[in-house]
């Protein structure tokens, strides 16, 4: 057998400590915070790991199988998620879903937390396992560890860092796609609220919604394969807000300069197919205000079903839109920053921000038939915007007076409704 990786496409070329589910005796490393060595599970399981982590995981007989974990605003974390292998003629599987910190609110996985064997799974509450149970998970794993250490170590067994071990590194390694020199500049949003909660040095983690939302079982065949994935959505245009058709970018959210280096896992779709799916014919010749659930789900896959590799992108696409499909860090995004402006010329109320960095203008949201609650909401707007890209925020007088003329107005007028009308 070998070693199976569970590491998501979105987690490409994204570096990530890794969670020792044993303690290497090495401080630098995650290793558990949390003495439970008084599970019956603990103690066995961590000798195997040891094991395996000494010969370079790879070992005939066994796979075992590495994933990324998402902690948040804590960042990405390596961990072996199962190791399985067969004894005396039946198969096992034990799985390291458990915490290694013992706080379920700190959740980094690596710790052995379900065991099957044969067929039948141990308790999932590991306390409630019986002494016999015990017993023959401990000759298991001994077993195993035993037969492992047979192999001749690995060279880079020794070789501790924070950022993984026993060679581990090489098992999460992507060749990287590199960017030409003159791949264009895009543009995406970032929701304000996850401005400030993001861990150091990620931008961008898809937060544009799922590429596909609706969908019939015969689309499935035409659309990509990772059609249920959340991506950043981009343009080269700074002035349009890019999305899936379904999701709209939030008015406070904050504009992200998008500098790819690498093309892996950055795809194109055309947003002018769901625009023809939206005009289709039996729609507009039957005159109907709502589309059948056959024609919603035609519309909501149109543009995915185009969607291809950039590198195979020939830029015939009439609305193209950029689907980032993995992290980016602040090597290749940017959270823009600058002065916001709230302005009135007579007639449209904009909020509008100056990167500090390129001097570009980025419009934010406008309005051309604002009230004076139109105002005052864009006047909060840009206020939040200011706030979370941590620079000021000028309102033009022109919008102030408006406001003031326009509520005086509506005072006035509610005065003369109020003497007009009949007493009780």
């Amino acid at each position: 057998m070998a070693i199976r990786m569970a590491a998501k496409k979105e987690f490409t070329l994204t570096s990530a400590p890794f969670a020792w589910g044993f303690d290497n005796g090495n401080r630098r490393c995650i290793v558990p915070t949390v003495d439970d060595s008084s599970l019956p599970i603990s103690g066995p399981s961590r000798l195997l790991l040891e094991k395996l982590a000494a010969v370079g995981w790879d070992v005939e007989g066994m796979t075992v199988s590495m994933s990324v974990y998402d902690a948040g605003e804590r960042g990405l974390f390596r961990y072996v998620s199962e190791v399985s292998g067969a004894h005396a003629g039946k198969p096992f599987s034990l799985r390291f879903d458990r915490s290694i910190t013992g706080e379920q609110w700190k959740h980094i996985p690596g710790a052995a937390s379900n065991f099957t064997y044969g067929g039948f799974e141990y308790p999932s509450d590991l306390r409630k396992w019986s002494q016999a149970e015990a017993d023959l998970f401990e000759d298991i794993m001994l077993a195993a560890a035993t037969r492992v250490a047979k192999f001749p170590p690995s060279p880079f067994a020794k070789n501790i860092k924070g950022t993984g071990d026993g060679n581990i590194r090489r098992l999460f390694s992507t060749p990287s796609i590199p960017a030409p020199s003159d791949f264009p500049v895009l543009y995406c949003w970032l929701p304000s609220d996850v401005v400030r909660r993001r861990p150091e040095g990620r931008v961008l983690a898809g937060h544009g919604c799922r590429l596909v939302v609706d969908t019939m079982p015969s689309d499935m065949a035409l659309l990509p394969e990772r059609y249920f994935d959340a991506f950043d959505y981009g343009s080269t245009d700074i002035r349009i807000k890019a999305d899936q058709g379904t999701h709209t970018v939030e008015e406070t959210s904050i504009p992200v300069e998008v500098r790819l280096k690498h093309l892996n896992e950055i795809y194109v779709m055309d947003m002018g197919a769901r625009d023809d799916a939206r005009h289709t014919e039996s729609i507009l010749k039957a005159g109907r205000k709502q589309a059948s659930q056959e024609e919603f789900c035609a519309i909501q896959t149109a543009a995915a079903k185009t969607m291809v590799p950039v590198t195979e992108y020939d830029g015939s696409f009439r609305r193209p839109v950029y689907c980032i499909g993995r992290h980016l860090m602040d090597d290749e995004a940017r959270i823009m920053a600058g002065r916001v402006k709230v302005a009135y010329d007579g007639k449209v109320v904009s909020v509008s921000l100056t990167d500090k960095m390129t001097g570009l203008h980025v419009p934010l949201v406008s309005n051309d038939n604002a009230g004076v609650g139109m105002m005052h909401h864009l006047i909060q707007v840009g206020r939040s915007v200011a706030v979370h890209v941590g620079h000021g925020m000028e309102i033009e007088p022109s919008l102030l007076e408006a406001i003031e003329m326009r509520e005086e107005t509506n005072r006035r007028r509610f005065e003369a409704q109020t003497v007009a009308s009949p007493r009780p």
